[in-house]
């Protein structure tokens, strides 16, 4: 199997890592200059690495900040059963794909790099960050050459030098990922819970003051930071331990609490979700309750949005993945309410746009919405159909909430609510499409679709119920993704990597000038009745044509004009006419009806 996965990647080894000493160790940093650090490589290039590699194993989850995109490639860790659990990168072809730098040599993964938890969300605090001056990684790596054991791993922050293959301490210590802000990055301290600002541009670092501990966590949606222009936003306690709002650019002139919600006690902000100028986020004010808030990042624009519960009730988020999702400024939220059960709410950031998107689900049984996808200028979710699960897009109106995709025909797998907290199964979003999998008939399939059901196809099929298309990774306007197989029963699964560019079809173009057509002649045994249509726009539209008789289709009824027949008697006429053109929507029209048929005079 090893043979069958390596023919997919060209021969050319990618370089290895040696260890040297780390020059200087400090936890908590008032400043930190670049000139401490120069010089203080941590692995460099080794001769031993074979001259190809085989695919990659195990991955990275999709969406997470250990699989990133940078300069054109996508970023991840993955064990291919040769060098461990090491870093790798793709660009979404055969030939672009291949590991990067095997930072621990040899079958070893690069130790704290654990396969067992990197779909797990936990106890696995190694975070690759791209910003505008390189590319970044916090976690724990080996400064010996070769490590037997998760201890003689060094923790710090790396720099991750991509022309030469070569990672680089920038500083030792135990870190965290708070928000990645471009230039600046902030970390916290692991041990004092200090915020620590990193700018990438002279890699210095330094400790931000005015609060006594961020609490934040990166992994989980709940209590990750939002970023907004630049600006971080998270919640922090005082000295007090008043847990409130507040936000950094990565200077200490620009860190502060934006605003004390609750001033008798802590509001406990939450489920932050960053719009193109402002953020939403979740917190209890004392009076309603935990409630929808929404900031611009100043004290006066800090306001509460919704009030779904009685007095201090607060409304119930449903634990999905993720349950907050913004399109633009527009937040999207599922919330279970008293009147609803769990639907689909929407805000533009006022008061008076909350609104329930449209009632789904029967009574208050609730919509079941799942893997909740910002797509264009759209949100896609999937819901319960009579037969697995039905595609959806939303624009934020009841009307503009249409299916695209049923479970029966083209809608994603049977069952694959099971599917909904494990990130790498999750749908994702390329060059504008809704990719998502679907089982059928002994076959896994991929499918794509722009929002509209026309759009929507079949773009890849893959044979038996174990080869479900997995790992879905975007890298620009191509799909990385793995297909899982054995061969035998009890053999260790291994993931076959493929390769797809994703094209956007264009939605149908819809006629204009659309008029129904109108039925000239008697309604009478033996006359002829002849159809026309104004002439729709643009030209040159192929029309065809179906009488009807009370409703039911006529044989062979099927041109412009129609002799009524003595069955006809005492039935109304109708007429349908379809017109047809490349690049544009299939548009029906039909006549008002006849009067009732006459007998022959």
């Amino acid at each position: 199997m090893h043979h069958v996965l390596r023919r997919l990647f060209p021969a050319g080894a990618p370089d290895t890592v040696a260890a040297a000493e780390p020059s200087w160790r400090r936890r908590t940093v008032a400043i930190v200059s670049a000139a401490a650090v120069a010089g203080a490589l941590l692995l460099a290039p080794s001769a031993s690495t074979p001259a190809s590699a085989a695919a990659p194993a195990y991955f990275t989850q999709v969406g997470s900040v250990r699989s990133v995109e940078y300069a054109g490639y996508r970023y991840f860790f993955a064990n291919d059963d040769q060098h461990g659990l090491e870093l790798w990168r793709t660009n979404g072809t055969a030939s672009g794909t291949s590991l990067f730098i095997d930072i621990n040599p040899g079958d070893a993964a690069s130790h704290g790099l654990y396969a067992t938890s990197l779909n797990s969300d936990a106890n696995d605090n190694h975070y690759l960050l791209p910003t505008s001056n390189g590319l970044f990684l916090v976690g724990a790596l080996c400064a010996g050459g070769t490590c037997s054991s998760a201890s003689q791993s060094s923790p710090g922050l790396y720099r991750i030098d991509v022309a030469q293959k070569k990672v680089t301490l920038v500083a030792s210590g135990k870190y965290d990922l708070l928000a990645n802000l471009g230039r600046r990055v902030l970390l916290t301290d692991f041990l004092a819970d200090h915020v620590i600002a990193f700018d990438s541009a002279d890699l210095s670092l330094t400790q931000l003051s005015g609060y006594r501990r961020p609490v934040v966590d990166v992994l989980h949606r709940e209590h990750a930071a939002a970023v907004v222009k630049g600006v971080a936003y998270f919640p922090a306690e005082d000295a007090d331990g008043d847990r409130e709002l507040w936000r950094s650019d990565g200077t200490q002139a620009g860190t502060s609490r934006v605003k004390n919600i609750r001033a008798s006690s802590s509001s406990y902000p939450a489920y932050f979700t960053a719009g193109t100028s402002r953020f939403y986020f979740t917190a209890d004010d004392g009076t309603n309750g935990y409630e929808i808030w929404t900031s611009d990042g100043t004290s006066s624009g800090t306001v509460r949005l919704t009030n779904h519960g009685t007095g201090t009730q607060s409304v119930s988020i449903v634990p999905n993945a993720p349950s907050l999702v913004t399109v633009g400024n527009r937040l999207y939220y599922y919330a279970n309410t008293t009147a609803y059960g769990a639907e689909l709410w929407t805000t533009s950031g006022t008061r008076e746009s909350v609104r329930l998107v449209r009632n789904l689900g029967t009574g208050k049984t609730g919509a079941g919405i799942k893997h909740m996808t910002k797509v264009g200028s759209k949100l896609a979710f999937v819901r319960p159909g009579t037969r697995g699960d039905d595609v959806w897009v939303t624009n934020g109106t009841s009307k503009g909430t249409v299916r695209i995709a049923s479970g029966t025909d083209r809608g994603m797998t049977p069952g694959a609510a099971a599917y909904y907290r494990v990130p790498q199964n999750e749908p994702v979003s390329v060059a504008g499409q809704y990719i998502y999998v679907r089982s059928v008939s002994g076959y896994q399939d991929l499918w794509q679709s722009g929002t509209v059901a026309e759009t929507t196809k079949r773009i890849a099929r893959h044979q038996g119920t174990s080869g479900r298309p997995t790992q879905l990774l975007p890298v620009g306007s191509r799909l990385f993704y793995t297909v899982p197989t054995k061969e035998t029963t009890f053999a260790p699964t291994h993931y076959v990597p493929k390769f797809l560019t994703i094209t956007a079809k264009k939605p149908p173009a819809s006629f204009t000038n659309v008029t129904a057509p109108v039925i000239k002649g008697t309604a009478r045994v033996g006359s002829t009745l002849t159809a026309s249509v104004t002439a729709w726009k643009p030209s040159k539209i192929t029309y065809t044509w179906q009488w009807y008789a009370n409703g039911a289709k006529i044989s062979k009824a099927t041109s412009k004009t129609y002799k009524i027949t003595s069955s006809m008697k005492g039935k109304v006429i109708t007429v349908k006419v379809t017109g047809k053109k490349s690049g544009y929507k299939t548009t029906v029209k039909t006549s008002k009806p006849t009067k009732k048929v006459a007998a022959k005079p």
